[in-house]
């Protein structure tokens, strides 16, 4: 059946935008047998032309086993119908997922992608829930499609966003091309697929070679300024990239007694990272200074490397000032009670927190 108008309205041939959702103007109804569900979305696909979607609740006293029911969706006095396969009832059926973003839209197929999205949870289920990613050539993945990674994270009485990065694509993806991922959830050990929520499709393009671009890294600040030996610092600083499109590199925190600091000097703290919206910021506290330096004044800088990068005069930022004492038997200084984004990245989905992202 037809759905009418939208809410806004897409342009003509145009792909659906992400932000705002492209609603339809007249909510439908949906029925199951006799019984009515409730229609948690209609509107548009993003990403897609003219495709569209509708999520859909169940009720809740559906008979138990699996039997065939008609779904009748109507918008007023058109309607249409199909035959679904009801099953027994998840305790979780009430969830759904807002897949919001997932990044680098386009990417090759040695980069990780990150996944940003939230669980809706009306019903406020609590316990621990398998998120799993999936990706598929499909326009509408499912949970039989290959699994890009999986793993269990704690939902709490109400809504709680995520984030799930730093995962690559599986070996069974091997050529260029537009694929399809989707977030799907269900209650850990529970091992029906038809439980598993999944979320809006979400495209993105894997490309055989990245265009070209040009890292630039800027230290905004080390906290503190002078520090013992063995102990950690606070580097503050920021990555930018035009296009967006420059993937995996290193970056690295060197320490060296002139202001020009270069790969020769001694390396503080090395991590990968994946650039994903053109520019981050970051306040990286993984840094401890060796407890085998000397006492004295050094200089600290963040020097970047990817082997596709296209000037490498900006890879490297500039060397700020800090004084080095001897070590203290602790070998801890006050720095370590700053509160900063940590580096580290974590294994699996996580509750997203603003301190958490990178800047937009």
């Amino acid at each position: 059946t037809g759905i009418g108008g939208f809410n806004p309205l897409p342009a003509t041939g145009a792909a659906t935008p992400g932000n705002p959702l492209v609603m339809a103007r007249i909510n439908p109804t949906a029925t199951v047998g006799a019984q009515n569900g409730d229609v948690l979305f209609a509107g548009l696909v993003a990403g897609f032309v003219g495709l569209a979607q509708f999520n859909i609740r169940m009720p809740a006293s559906l008979p138990n086993g699996v039997t065939q029911l008609p779904l009748v969706l109507a918008f007023g006095s058109a309607s249409d119908s199909v035959s679904i396969a009801v099953g027994a009832a998840s305790p979780a059926q009430q969830l759904s997922i807002d897949l919001a973003d997932v990044l680098p839209h386009s990417l090759l197929l040695s980069d990780n992608l990150r996944f940003e999205y939230t669980v809706r949870n009306p019903g406020h289920f609590t316990g621990t829930l398998t998120h799993t990613l999936f990706v598929s050539k499909n326009p509408q993945p499912t949970s039989s499609d290959a699994v890009i990674d999986s793993a269990d994270a704690t939902q709490p009485a109400g809504d709680l966003g995520f984030v799930y990065d730093g995962i690559p694509l599986p070996d069974s993806i091997t050529t260029p091309g537009r694929y399809y991922v989707a977030v799907g959830i269900n209650v850990k050990g529970d091992t029906d697929p038809s439980h598993i929520i999944l979320s809006r499709p979400f495209p993105v393009d894997v490309i055989a070679q990245r265009p070209p671009f040009d890292l630039a890294v800027t230290l905004r600040s080390i906290s503190p300024t002078t520090i013992a030996a063995g102990s950690p610092i606070v580097v503050s600083y920021s990555v930018q990239e035009a296009t967006g499109l420059s993937g995996t590199f290193f970056r690295n925190v060197y320490i060296g007694p002139k202001s020009t600091v270069t790969t020769s000097d001694t390396l503080i703290n090395t991590r990968t990272f994946d650039l994903i919206r053109g520019s981050f910021s970051v306040d990286s506290t993984n840094n401890i200074i060796p407890a085998t330096l000397a006492p004295g004044k050094y200089f600290v800088a963040v020097i970047l490397q990817n082997d596709g990068d296209t000037n490498s005069a900006n890879d490297t930022s500039v060397g700020l000032p800090i004084t080095v004492t001897a070590p203290t038997q602790t070998g801890a200084a006050s720095s370590g009670q700053i509160q900063q984004r940590s580096e580290v990245a974590p294994s699996g989905p996580r509750p997203a927190q603003s301190q958490d992202k990178p800047d937009p």
